[in-house]
């Protein structure tokens, strides 16, 4: 929900087109997250689809909370033929919250409910079949979730997650369930077993 302005214009063939629109949406709602500014430029050309620009990113925010922000370039394929063309053509995407907070998480909807203080910074290369998380770093401090798949929730997360070219290390994440205290660690970065695989781990350390 939310009031909204926008326009497109879409032209040339299917195969390849070529596009501009804008969307901005002020006081709204996805899902659980209340926004108080969703605003995107998006422009089709050469079989890329432009995500802003890191000077006019895709934007959602509301104010004194989060502000996450999303720019970059991938593929654009509408037809068979045009996957195929575009098949081995990279990515990249670039997506940043610099102490936001941890209800961001209910736009995807991973929790019924999330708060506390949260940075992320990652950027995705490679292709869409190949996907290459270059660097992601994830910091939860004080946070709770309470999420779909358990009754429970998980109170006074804290913690690191670091990827770096699809190598994955765990730094020190805990959170108390119940009455008890979890706490999940791995091998740093640099002698990291754990290698993303289409974003999920083939083997766990």
């Amino acid at each position: 929900r939310g009031m909204a302005n926008y326009h497109l214009i879409f032209d040339g063939p299917l195969a390849h087109p070529i596009m501009t629109t804008s969307l901005t949406v002020n006081g709204g709602q996805v899902g659980q997250l209340k926004f108080d500014l969703f605003t995107a430029d998006l422009k089709a050309k050469n079989d890329t689809l432009f995500l802003g620009s890191e000077d006019s990113p895709i934007e959602i925010s509301r104010s004194g909370v989060y502000d996450f922000i999303v720019y970059g370039n991938m593929p654009l394929a509408l037809t068979s033929s045009t996957r195929v063309e575009t098949k081995n053509q990279e990515m990249d995407i670039t997506a940043k919250m610099e102490k936001g907070d941890f209800s961001i998480l209910l736009a995807a909807g991973l929790a019924k409910e999330a708060q506390g203080t949260m940075y992320f910074d990652a950027r995705l290369k490679g292709t869409l079949d190949n996907p290459v998380l270059s660097t992601l770093d994830l910091g939860l401090s004080s946070c709770r979730m309470v999420p779909y798949m358990i009754a429970q929730s998980l109170n006074d997360i804290n913690g690191r997650i670091k990827v770096r070219d699809n190598k994955l290390a765990v730094e020190d994440l805990n959170f108390q369930v119940g009455q008890g205290r979890v706490f999940i660690t791995s091998p740093p970065i640099e002698k990291s077993k754990m290698i993303l695989d289409n974003f999920i781990p083939q083997y766990l350390e």
